[in-house]
């Protein structure tokens, strides 16, 4: 069953799980979500975005899929690039989900992020493309913060091809540019000064 309003804001889904039936990842998460007294509501565009996910056929058509080669750092030095970026910008480590209390759409900052990359030794290229559209057609868990994806593949101890995919809800052009320098500046050895702002 599922139901929307406007004007009143709620926006539900029946999707009642029982405890057992979840990971123990996402028990913890839902815990934290559950008992957490800063559980802010979704902004419009937000809102947008998470109900055309539950509520459109194919879940996966606003997803952001990039590709990059890169040369010359190990595969631990990205990522551990990655881990830092991912942690530093609140927006790649929040849930979107219904309160369970209020019924409306609502967005929670996890404490750390819940996206680790993926190592793989790269095949061939057709392997990388494959890798790819499967990112692209991933289905993000929104209620348990999970918004990204990284898949490392590497070719050798400093060639490797980084395929990184993110839900629009926390991700679009002008995010991949602030991201893509965070990391850059992270691989060369650069401090990142401390955010100002974080939405």
């Amino acid at each position: 069953n599922s139901s929307a309003t406007s004007e009143t804001g709620s926006i539900t889904k029946d999707f009642t799980e029982k405890e057992e039936d979840l990971t123990a990842k996402d028990v913890k998460i839902q815990r934290l979500i559950h008992s957490a007294s800063t559980i802010h509501r979704m902004s419009f565009a937000q809102e947008r975005l998470w109900f055309l996910h539950l509520f459109l056929e194919d879940p996966s058509a606003y997803n952001v899929t990039m590709m990059y080669h890169v040369h010359g750092p190990s595969a631990v030095a990205i990522c551990n690039a990655m881990n830092i970026v991912l942690t530093r910008h609140q927006s790649l480590r929040t849930a979107f989900f219904s309160d369970p209390k209020t019924g409306l759409p609502s967005q929670y900052v996890l404490p750390s992020a819940s996206t680790s990359v993926k190592q793989q030794s790269l095949k061939n290229e057709r392997a990388a493309y494959e890798e790819f559209n499967q990112l692209r057609h991933y289905t993000y868990d929104l209620d348990n913060g999970e918004t990204a994806a990284a898949t490392l593949l590497s070719e050798a101890e400093t060639d490797h091809i980084l395929i990184l995919g993110f839900h629009h809800i926390v991700f679009d052009g002008f995010s991949a540019q602030i991201f893509v320098k965070d990391f850059a500046s992270v691989i060369a050895g650069k401090h990142l000064p401390t955010l100002e702002h974080q939405y």
